[in-house]
């Protein structure tokens, strides 16, 4: 592995460990918050935050596409593989927030029309 290589797996190692501190792990702090007290105001707060996040993924999509993009030729196949699937995690585990805060909603809709 040269410099080149060891730059670009460590920028996205950072982007990763940027975009849990940043975004997912404050939004499962909210999505479980918001299930457990299942109020309209905290509910509101998880569903903007997942929002905001979701729309963070897709630009850090966009920059880790466009890094490896730009140094495709010094990017091996398992380190390409590697990064592929620290995505796929991140897109599934946004999901998952995703279907938390939606059971929240209709938990919340089903309390108040009862």
């Amino acid at each position: 592995m040269n410099n080149k290589t060891l730059d670009i797996v460590n920028n996205v190692n950072t982007l990763i460990n940027s975009f849990h501190d940043i975004w997912h792990l404050p939004t499962l702090q909210l999505v479980n918050k918001a299930w457990r007290e299942r109020t309209p105001s905290v509910l509101l707060e998880a569903v903007q935050y997942t929002e905001q996040a979701i729309t963070a993924l897709e630009h850090w999509y966009a920059a880790v596409e466009h890094l490896v993009q730009m140094n495709g030729d010094t990017v091996t196949v398992d380190q390409a593989w590697r990064i592929a699937n620290d995505m796929e995690e991140l897109a599934l585990a946004m999901n998952a927030n995703n279907i938390k805060v939606t059971k929240c909603l209709d938990l919340l809709c089903y309390l108040c029309h009862n």
